[in-house]
């Protein structure tokens, strides 16, 4: 991924953004996300977002992994960073994922299945293309037992 995938989370872990890469590298839209809890995208950041609230201070988190019910082994660099309002109070945190490596396997399974539908077109034309020259000939041979079978054969 060339973007940063980045979310923000209030003091009481839910999920306040959640930009474009994020959806693309969760399979879920921001929409079904935001107002939800972090458990249940990230349950392993939890106590790690957690202490950048207790703590007032930044985590950098280096090659964490997540694995997901899906399969995926997701490792990124993860930093955590807390935004304050006017009063030095944190009243969010960005959380920011970069060098992400991992895929999902639903990722495998669309490309497989994108190859499967074209195989099925394929196939599809192929009985088309064959079956109506046969058509052709069939149709011929009636056309033909009709005109002239009453007719002594020739050979």
């Amino acid at each position: 991924m060339t973007d940063k995938c980045c979310f923000s989370i209030d003091g009481d872990l839910i999920i306040r953004s959640w930009n474009s890469s994020m959806e693309k590298l969760s399979y879920r839209e921001a929409k079904d996300v935001v107002g939800n809890n972090v458990k249940g995208v990230f349950p392993l950041l939890c106590d790690d977002i957690s202490r950048v609230f207790s703590d007032n201070r930044k985590r950098h988190l280096k090659d964490f992994r997540n694995i997901c019910f899906m399969g995926t082994d997701l490792s990124a660099d993860i930093r955590i960073i807390p935004v304050r309002n006017k009063k030095g109070e944190i009243i969010e945190a960005n959380v920011v994922l970069d060098n992400i490596s991992g895929k999902c396997p639903l990722t495998k399974q669309l490309a497989d299945s994108e190859k499967m539908v074209a195989i099925g077109k394929i196939a599809s034309s192929l009985a088309h293309g064959a079956r109506n020259p046969l058509n052709a000939i069939k149709g011929a041979v009636v056309y033909l037992r009709e005109r002239y079978g009453h007719e002594s054969t020739l050979l």
